[in-house]
């Protein structure tokens, strides 16, 4: 039985409530980029006149998604393409559309991975030369928020699922698709509520898959500067850690090194939030500059209620990236370093500003892991 399930802010869609989301399609067996590409082709198709009667209820669905990535006007016939090979032998693209006039939308999603400037750089030039390109977009289910401004237009879960809320379905297909979005979005919620709470442990539990992370280090990063003053990536060692870091300084080898916050948590064991300086290659010096750092931000932060540990560490001179702080999600909530870390940050930014260090994100801002030297287990770093 399929009943009508009223949303905030939205128009009623039906909801396939009674079917437990293990046995949703979306779920457990259609997780991939490609049935999402699908799913998105599917429904920008409908907007062809020739579209049967039964796929004209996607249509607001499919303006929506336009009026979102900025496009005005698309018109019928429409051709539609999925993993269209680029011109100019630049790789594939997702989806293509191409109205009458020729004007082309060309739509990335993602899944898991995260997006880059460097596609956005090769659509353009792909497209741009012979094709009116009307609007490129990334489709994410990854993150909800990009945070740093990427380049090109980002529609994410929370986005998809306010598009779809501009229809009403009798299709099995869009409501288990709109149900699965409700629960992606649920669940992060439910984790970062987990994270934010007062119990460490249970902090560190929640902060294991990653969105959590995300949406705590965005918050932090709003409270250190904004947009303008780091960037923020995000991934996964190579030993099955989540890891999510904000960078605030882009060196300037050979006299600075990268500075930036990384919180990281490890399945079973206590999250971790350090401060970290990175160089590659690195030099000789770096161990020097790396006791100054020390000292500098245990000077920023005497008084805090954050215990944090500045050494004495081992420095090495064979490693790219060192722990200048930590501070370990067990006897500290993490709420308790989005609470006092900013006020740490800006004394120990004004030290930094003395010595010349150079600040901002630095180089293209975007969803773009930064070049960490990996092992077979992690990151590399001194302990």
């Amino acid at each position: 039985m399929v009943e009508q399930q009223r949303r905030p802010g939205g128009n009623e869609i039906a909801s396939n409530a009674r079917v437990p989301m293990d046995f949703n399609l979306f779920h457990r067996f259609a997780t991939s980029e490609l049935t999402h590409s699908g799913i998105w082709a599917w429904i920008l198709q409908s907007l062809d006149d020739a579209a049967p009667a039964n796929v004209h209820e996607l249509r607001p669905a499919a303006r929506a998604l336009l009026a979102r990535i900025g496009v005005a006007r698309f018109d019928s016939p429409i051709v539609v393409r999925r993993e269209r090979k680029l011109p100019r032998d630049a790789g594939r693209v997702d989806i293509e559309a191409i109205d009458r006039d020729g004007r082309v939308v060309v739509i990335e999603t993602k899944v898991q991975a995260r997006p880059d400037l460097a596609q956005r750089q090769r659509y353009e030039d792909a497209y741009r030369a012979e094709h009116d390109l009307a609007g490129v977009a990334i489709v994410s289910t990854t993150h909800d928020e990009p945070w740093n401004e990427i380049g090109l237009r980002h529609v994410g879960a929370g986005d998809l699922l306010t598009i779809l809320r501009a229809g009403e379905y009798e299709s099995d297909l869009v409501r288990q698709y709109v149900a699965w979005l409700d629960h992606v979005l649920a669940v992060r919620r439910a984790e970062f509520e987990r994270a934010m709470g007062d119990d460490p442990m249970a902090s560190s539990q929640a902060l294991e898959g990653g969105a959590a992370q995300w949406s705590f280090m965005c918050l932090l990063g709003d409270r250190i500067g904004g947009r303008t003053a780091a960037r923020l990536s995000a991934g996964n060692s190579r030993g099955g850690s989540a890891w999510t870091q904000l960078e605030f300084s882009p060196g300037g080898a050979p006299s600075f090194d990268r500075l930036f916050y990384r919180l990281e948590s490890w399945p079973g064991k206590a999250a971790e939030f350090t401060l970290r300086q990175y160089q590659k290659p690195s030099d000789a010096e770096k161990p020097v500059r790396l006791q100054k750092l020390r000292a500098m931000f245990r000077d920023a932060a005497a008084g805090s209620p954050l215990a944090f540990d500045t050494g004495p560490k081992r420095a090495r001179t064979d490693v790219m990236e060192a722990k200048v702080a930590q501070v370990t999600i067990r006897a500290v909530p993490v709420a308790a370093v989005l609470a006092h870390l900013p006020d740490v940050h800006e004394k120990f930014v004004i030290a930094l500003r003395e010595m010349g260090w150079p600040l901002g994100p630095g180089g293209p801002a975007g969803l773009i892991d930064p070049p960490i030297a990996e092992s077979a287990t992690g990151p590399v770093r001194d302990s």
